[in-house]
């Protein structure tokens, strides 16, 4: 950043903030992210940059649905998806409808959300965006997970797997198969919630994400505990062990 100030280069100058801010949300410092965030729109406002100020409202909202602020965030993203629609920006204006429509959710209007989904997803198909499409899968899934529509939970989780596996995406491939192994589970189906999970651990494990690995071993101590497998459990404790405190 110090760069672009010796050169009196506002533009980089706001990138820098946007990105600097986007560290800290992603450490979960929402207060400092937040500070960036709005150091950056204020360069954009000054200098007319409307893609800038997009992606600042935007990042803005997402800060404010972590802080448990939908009704800010929405606000926020109705700005942005203004100026992505101004801009005829397809992808742009997917990533803000998905966006309110997690606001939406957060805030209990399902039908509201479901609405925000689908947009996104028309948009994500036009554009031929395989990575949003996912995405947009992937919440539509958890919508009717939490209605406890299991059969179209399951669907959409399915979609969103096979658009991840089509970009290579391993993490969301990870995700998937976890949401996936839940409604398995929610459906009585507890060896096919097994195979997900098992799956899904395998290429957390490639990943190497500590979290997100103690996380599938718990769901599957649980899942061969509950199938009547003590022996299985045990050795997926004895895994989990050595990933939480690994000998040196």
């Amino acid at each position: 950043m110090r760069v672009h100030e010796s050169i009196d280069d506002r533009q980089g100058v706001a990138l820098s903030l946007n990105n600097i801010g986007t560290v800290y949300q992603a450490t979960a410092d929402y207060s400092l992210a937040l500070h960036y965030y709005e150091r950056s729109l204020a360069i954009h406002n000054a200098t007319g940059d409307e893609v800038g100020q997009s992606l600042n409202f935007n990042n803005i909202g997402g800060v404010m649905r972590l802080q448990g602020k939908p009704e800010i965030a929405l606000d926020f993203f109705q700005k942005s998806l203004a100026i992505e629609e101004k801009k005829e920006n397809r992808k742009g204006q997917a990533i803000r409808w998905n966006n309110l429509g997690l606001a939406h959710h957060d805030l209990g209007n399902d039908r509201r959300a479901m609405e925000c989904y689908l947009k996104a997803k028309k948009l994500n198909e036009e554009a031929e965006n395989l990575l949003g499409l996912a995405d947009n899968w992937s919440n539509i899934g958890s919508l009717y997970e939490s209605q406890k529509d299991l059969v179209r939970a399951r669907e959409a989780f399915q979609n969103a797997l096979e658009m991840d596996k089509k970009v290579e995406n391993s993490l969301s491939i990870a995700t998937d198969l976890s949401h996936l192994g839940r409604v398995g589970e929610a459906s009585g189906e507890k060896e096919k919630a097994l195979d997900h999970y098992l799956r899904a651990w395998k290429v957390n494990e490639y990943i190497g994400i500590k979290d997100r690995i103690l996380k599938d071993l718990a769901n599957l101590v649980r899942l061969y505990e509950e199938l009547g497998k003590p022996e299985d459990a045990e050795r997926i404790r004895r895994i989990a062990s050595q990933v939480q405190s690994p000998t040196k």
